[in-house]
């Protein structure tokens, strides 16, 4: 390779300008600041997501311009006259990335057994490696074969085989990539390992790379062009010596799913969200470009790689179809300009990073970049706390996004601040009006007669009782709570019940109590938060309970546990409380108030957004609401649970679900019932969950019954807003926990809980 073609981000391509002003004009991908950018060609490669529920699979291979990818087949076959097996069908594709010509499948064929995890790697000859596994109830094996142009099977063999004394708790060596160094060694990575093999297939040892979690291993793993084979694991790069079976570290690089060599000392680096460069003699990472600025939809990356003349390649699935980026760098002359609005957010959010897709891709004059406040990956740096202040932070200080997402964050010390826009200004000039939303919604995010902020959807957190311990009534206060506790001193609060998850319970709806925000004080030093922390105390330091899921429910079913706190995302979540527990009246209570008002709290399922006072985008900003909220721009947060924040739809969504809510017999019509002759529910679907104890507990759905909609319309009426800080509520855990402990006393505890809120709500 030229030297001029080493570093990636001074290239320049022939007619550039051109080339890529109609690529803007074919893919849609948006531009938005002035001097060299990256642009991508989006291309669908007619490939459809494979229907893993019937056995299909399919396995990908990037190796520079070309395309490698195997798919399995499952079919059931009788193997006997009362017996049946299983027989698997693969097929070996190839194509060349750039060019319009379809995929043609490679003659090679791999028998019927059931096989899976394939990688490919070509060498200069036409040859082809393939490297698989095949998995067993106790035990797993992977191979390497090598196949000359016909189909013809060079050579066979394997490269290990693993026992599993207990197969219930194995870990599944997937294979993460295949590489060969310029002597012809091969190196076939799976897990934390990498396996040597010499050119003609024998073994020569393995490399085992130290793993700091179970969930740790080799995400990527190439050839340099130094000759070398380097991986990458977690956030380091090593280099492989074949003759010593030994990995060097050499630097730290971000977590990738992918990276290709420029020359002997840099490496291109596929991230989550981004395209780094990394510097091996420096050890250091330069940013190229962040994957939305390409319009890329970033939440299942496939793989990566880098194309002869340096575009970089990445593969994507999208609307359950796989499609290939090609971007390039171009320098921006000629480019149409766009005023970019961004979005802040504590976190990722992949219904909020489609929406934002869905608005860049349709052109126009503004353009959304969502800015993320803490990556949660595995392995980087920082907190959700941190992530948090450093949001509040901006917000307070001027330098806010243009829009903010206040999940975490609390309006009533916004507002406050005056740091936020009246939304109502811009819905007066909207096609959407304020009698279009639930009023309990507005009423939510309504601060002195200022709508400061509007959810796409909404979730109503609240607690269930069984009724005959409560009676009928929808609000109660700490103290009603208490007396049951007394009175039911065999039946625990509620599953879990920690000292610190009942403190949480006690808090939900009565932190505010205990903040002025227009004042900046508090008053914690008060009876009542102390008698929250006396109370919370009682119960035990850890859940010892060693029950299964399910054995948690049945808790409910028997009244041994005696409150429910749960988030009604859906109409069915209703439902499921009748039919698992068997509760003949169930009362949604909520959560106990310091004066005994109601205590359903709204929370906003999708996201709380708002505008920020001082953005000079302010009209950007509403054109994404805007279409975030109106009935087209809700198809886009599909992923995003709750219920509608549109009155219109929400109706739509409550009528829907009550529909046939019994089972009917297809061939009488009839309503089908159990053996006591009741009518049996209509199964609308099932989902899983991993519970804290690492056990799975299954959840069935059902239709609800138009009496149970009427309950959530209720709730829905009720329920109110509460802004809990959640970084004064670190502060409370961090310090109870000593209280609990037994390190420190209730004064002690008390007093720095109310230095350390002070302190924070001066300074914000």
């Amino acid at each position: 390779m030229r030297e001029s073609r080493n570093d990636f981000r001074c290239r320049l391509l022939p007619l550039a300008g051109m080339l890529l002003a109609l690529l803007f004009a074919l893919t849609g991908c948006a531009r938005s600041t002035e001097g060299p950018m990256y642009v991508a060609e989006f291309i669908d490669l007619d490939i459809a997501e494979p229907d893993e529920f019937n056995g299909e699979d399919i396995d990908f291979s990037l190796c520079g311009d070309e395309l490698y990818y195997v798919t399995t087949c499952m079919e059931e076959v009788q193997s006997g006259k009362d017996s049946y097996g299983v027989r698997y069908q693969y097929d070996v594709y190839y194509r060349r990335l750039g060019e319009e010509e379809e995929a043609r499948r490679l003659p090679i064929e791999l028998g019927d057994e059931c096989l899976d995890s394939f990688q490919i790697l070509p060498d200069s000859e036409g040859n082809y490696f393939l490297a698989y596994r095949k998995s067993g109830w106790e035990e797993e094996e992977i191979f390497l074969a090598k196949f000359d142009g016909t189909g013809k099977r060079l050579f066979m063999c394997q490269v290990v085989q693993k026992k599993y004394e207990n197969p219930g708790i194995r870990m599944n060596e997937m294979i993460a990539g295949l590489a060969q160094d310029k002597d012809g060694n091969l190196y076939v990575a799976a897990k934390n390992h990498i396996y040597l093999l010499d050119a003609e297939g024998e073994s020569r040892g393995d490399v085992c790379l130290e793993t700091e979690t179970a969930m740790d291993s080799i995400s990527a793993i190439a050839c340099g062009v130094d000759g070398s084979v380097y991986c990458v694991m977690a956030r380091d790069m090593y280099r492989i010596d074949f003759m010593d079976c030994h990995a060097r570290p050499v630097g730290k690089v971000p977590p990738s799913i992918g990276m290709a060599p420029m020359s002997e000392t840099k490496f291109l680096m596929a991230g989550r969200d981004k395209m780094t460069l990394y510097h091996l003699e420096e050890d250091t990472v330069t940013d190229l470009v962040e994957w939305q600025d390409c319009d890329l939809d970033t939440e299942r990356l496939i793989g990566f790689t880098k194309q002869e003349d340096e575009t970089a390649v990445v593969l994507f699935y999208e609307d359950s179809r796989v499609r290939a980026a090609l971007i390039r760098e171009t320098d921006g002359k000629g480019e149409p300009r766009q005023e970019v609005v961004t979005l802040g957010v504590v976190q990722r959010n992949e219904s909020l990073r489609k929406a934002a897709l869905k608005f860049n891709r349709q052109g126009g004059p503004y353009r959304v970049k969502v800015r993320e406040y803490w990556d949660d990956t595995a392995g980087t740096e920082g907190t959700l706390q941190e992530g948090i202040a450093s949001l509040n932070l901006d917000i307070v200080s001027g330098s806010c996004p243009d829009i903010v997402n206040l999940k975490y964050g609390s309006l009533e010390s916004f507002a406050a601040k005056g740091v936020l826009e009246n939304i109502s200004v811009f819905l007066e000039k909207s096609s959407l009006k304020k009698e279009d939303f639930v009023d309990a919604v507005l009423g939510a995010y309504t601060v002195d007669g200022r709508l400061l902020a509007l959810p796409s959807t909404f979730s109503i957190k609240t607690v269930a009782v069984q009724s005959d311990l409560v009676g009928a009534k929808t609000a109660w206060t700490l103290d009603e709570m208490m007396e049951l506790v007394e009175s039911h001193p065999d039946s625990m609060l509620l599953e879990y019940a920690t000292k610190q998850k009942v403190l949480e319970f006690c808090l939900e709806m009565n932190l505010p109590c205990f903040m002025d925000w227009e004042k900046g004080s508090n008053s914690f030093d008060s009876e009542e938060f102390r008698g929250i922390l006396e109370f919370s105390n009682r119960f035990p330091l850890e859940d010892t309970l060693e029950l299964e899921a399910s054995e948690r429910i049945a808790l409910y079913s028997s009244g041994k546990a005696l409150l429910y706190p749960v988030e009604i995302a859906s109409p069915d979540k209703v439902s499921y409380i009748y039919e698992s527990f068997g509760w003949k009246d169930v009362t949604f209570i909520g959560y106990p108030t310091m004066d005994g008002s109601q205590g359903h709290r709204m929370d906003a399922a999708g996201g709380v957004y708002a505008i920020f006072s001082q953005s000079s985008h302010k009209e950007g900003a509403w054109s994404f609401l805007e279409a975030l909220l109106d009935s087209e721009g809700e198809a886009v947060m599909v992923y995003a649970e709750g219920f509608p924040a549109k009155k219109d739809k929400l109706e739509a969504l409550l009528a829907e679900s009550m529909e046939d809510p019994y089972q009917t017999d297809p061939q009488s019509g009839k309503t089908v019932t159990d053996t006591q002759g009741n009518p049996v529910r209509r199964f609308t679907g099932g989902v899983s969950y991993l519970m804290p104890d690492g056990s799975i507990y299954g959840r069935n759905s059902y239709a609800p019954l138009p009496e149970e909609v009427d309950e959530v319309r209720t709730l829905i009426s009720l329920a109110r807003p509460a802004w809990p800080d959640e970084e004064v509520m670190a502060i409370i855990r961090e310090e109870a926990a000593a209280y609990f402990n037994g390190q420190k006393t209730l004064d002690e505890v008390i007093g720095v809980i109310e230095n350390r809120a002070s302190l924070y709500m001066g300074e914000k």
